[in-house]
């Protein structure tokens, strides 16, 4: 007679929880997200396919254990995400919208509807003050304090890897190693005299 070890589905959401933890919370969705969307969507292939081959339940049988196993894996994913960004992440201090704390669906949405997003912008700082949360990882400032401490020869801010949606053709605006960007600023520049001949 077979042991019985008990439901699995626990153990996949402590699983899901896991791989955010010390995965997914260092990847980031905008440079690896395809990567991640294909990962989504093989997944559940292979273990269904793999359900197939050592089992001998039927379709409809791996098909319910596959959409529930990988179910839980995701519910335990999301899970750990949420409370992250709610509790632990960086910007939790921050004043923004809890959909927008949450999750990034609200500027998607806004965009997609082609709804002027500086006018809600201007509205969650009239809201919330200087300073909103505008996305789980995105912060909105409206101190025109920010404009030299983050833009000045001086500053230690770096563009994010928003900028690197074009890859591998990058423009010197979409440049996020600073070395590399100083070099290619300075590229030409050098050889030109910067004193009129009069």
């Amino acid at each position: 007679m077979a042991k019985n070890y008990g439901s699995p589905l626990p153990a996949l959401v402590a699983l899901g929880v896991l791989s955010h933890i010390t995965v997914f919370i260092r990847i980031d969705p905008i440079s690896k997200g395809p990567l991640l969307g294909l990962a989504l969507l093989i997944t559940p292939s292979i273990i269904f396919s793999t359900l197939c081959y050592f089992t001998a339940i039927g379709y409809g049988g791996i098909a319910i254990t596959t959409a529930t196993w990988y179910g839980s894996y995701v519910a335990g994913v999301i899970l750990s995400m949420l409370v992250y960004r709610l509790f632990f992440h960086r910007l939790k201090h921050y004043p923004g919208p809890l959909i927008d704390r949450l999750t990034q669906w609200s500027h998607v949405w806004h965009v997609s509807k082609k709804i002027d997003h500086y006018k809600r912008l201007n509205s969650l700082h009239k809201q919330y003050g200087d300073y909103v949360r505008v996305g789980p990882n995105m912060l909105s400032v409206a101190n025109p304090a920010i404009v030299n401490i983050a833009h000045g020869s001086t500053s230690k801010f770096t563009k994010g890897n928003f900028y690197e949606v074009a890859r591998p053709m990058t423009s010197l605006h979409q440049m996020t190693d600073p070395p590399l960007h100083d070099r290619r600023r300075r590229h030409g520049w050098d050889k030109v005299s910067l004193t009129a001949d009069v």
